[in-house]
Order: structure tokens, then C-alpha cells, then sequence
């Protein structure tokens, strides 16, 4: 209990400095058709996020703006600086995960902020549907509650997700996940069967099972 009690202040204090960090920027007026792209999955958009940035540089006239950075995004200042300066001017901004600064820092009404997630489905518990477990959240933690709209595979995992993020069911778009729609290419299925195919010609005419799992231990640790 003690443990928890610090650990809730301590996220009480981180929330007042990244408020007052935020300060300056809060007076910026959101640009129209600015859109950012944020991920610290890796150093690189890649998935989700990647699919609807190609599709994003085909729009006319859109200022787009990445900023990818695996880790803790505190041990770089101008990086923090940047998030801030984005976060307060763009029209939209894209995220593919859980962004650990969408927590601390309020969000403007100007600005929607779309959640692209990473995973297609659901196989497993996330978010708040993690109450009560080792490494989950608690009901007042305000992680992804201030997505505008998350989007998933198909309607009849809404709900879950809906569930997982705290969202109302409205907020929860079945679009397809944006990464899969390159496997409705035939030409792209032909070429990966044939690579496929060519390494491993023993399996051609065999049924072929995939089992990849996803390791869910403690929390990211």
C-alpha cells in the first residue's frame, strides 16, 4: 500500500512538471493540416503507422511530421520539446501503441488523436481489461482514455477494444487494420508463395500451421 501511495504521487508530480513544461506551447494555435506521426516502438514507423503515412503522402497540401524514438523519451530534451511543440499544433496525430506522454500532457479539443494500435485482433488482455492483474493499470489511470478514435479489424472486437481503452463504442472504428491491405494484392501473395515456396519446397501441397505467440509477462518489463 505504501509502495502504491508513492508510486501514485510520484505520477501526480510527473503530470504537474510535463503540465508545466507544456505551458508555452499551449497558447500555439493548431495548424490545419499538420499531421504528426509519433511511435517509440522503434527508430523507424514501421506496421500500422508506416501504412498510413505512405497513404498520408498522397494527400495535397498536408504537412507531415515524424517522430519516431524507441525508449524513454525523457532522456532526450529536444525530443521532449519537439512532442510538446506537435502535440499542441497539429491537426491530427497518429500513435501506434501506448505513448506514455499522452498521460501527463493534456490534449487540446482541436487536435484528434487517432489510435492505429500494432496488433491485429484480439488474443489477449490489454489495457483495462488488465484491471486487477500483475502489471495492469487502476481504474483512475488515465491511459488511453483521451484517444479520439481507435480503429480495429473488424466489429466484432470493438468491444474489446472499446473495453481495453476506455473508450465509448463510438470512439471504435472496424476499418481493417491498414497494414494487412497489401495481402489483398495478388500479385504480392503470388510472390511471397513462390519465395515461400522455393526455401521450402518440402511444405508445397502440405497443410501449414503458424503458432506465434505473444509473451505477456509483467508489463513492458
Amino acid at each position: 500500500f505504501i509502495h502504491s501511495s508513492k508510486k501514485e504521487k510520484l505520477k501526480q508530480l510527473a503530470g504537474a512538471c510535463f503540465s508545466l513544461l507544456a505551458l508555452p506551447y499551449r497558447h500555439c494555435k493548431v495548424q490545419p493540416k499538420q499531421v504528426t506521426f509519433l511511435s517509440n516502438r522503434s527508430d523507424r514507423l514501421s506496421g500500422n503507422i508506416k501504412s498510413v503515412f505512405l497513404e498520408m503522402t498522397k494527400v495535397p497540401g498536408v504537412e507531415i511530421t515524424v517522430l519516431c524514438h524507441k525508449g524513454n523519451l525523457l532522456h532526450s530534451l529536444p525530443v521532449l520539446r519537439q512532442f510538446l511543440r506537435l502535440y499542441a499544433t497539429s491537426q491530427v496525430v497518429f500513435v501506434d501503441d501506448y505513448y506514455h506522454l499522452l498521460s501527463y500532457v493534456k490534449k487540446k479539443p482541436e487536435v484528434q488523436l487517432v489510435q492505429l494500435w500494432h496488433a491485429c485482433g484480439a488474443f489477449k488482455t490489454f489495457g483495462f481489461t488488465r484491471l486487477g492483474k500483475a502489471g495492469g493499470p487502476k481504474q483512475t489511470d488515465p491511459n488511453h482514455r483521451m484517444y479520439d478514435v481507435a480503429i480495429v479489424s473488424s466489429a466484432e472486437i470493438a468491444k474489446h477494444y472499446a473495453e481495453g481503452f476506455g473508450l465509448s463504442d463510438d470512439k471504435v472504428l472496424a476499418t481493417g487494420i491498414p497494414r494487412t491491405d497489401i495481402f489483398m494484392d495478388p500479385q504480392y501473395a503470388q510472390t511471397v508463395q513462390d519465395g515461400f515456396y522455393a526455401k521450402y519446397p518440402q511444405l508445397r501441397d502440405k497443410r501449414i500451421i503458424l503458432f506465434a505467440p505473444t509473451f505477456r509477462g509483467n508489463g513492458q518489463m
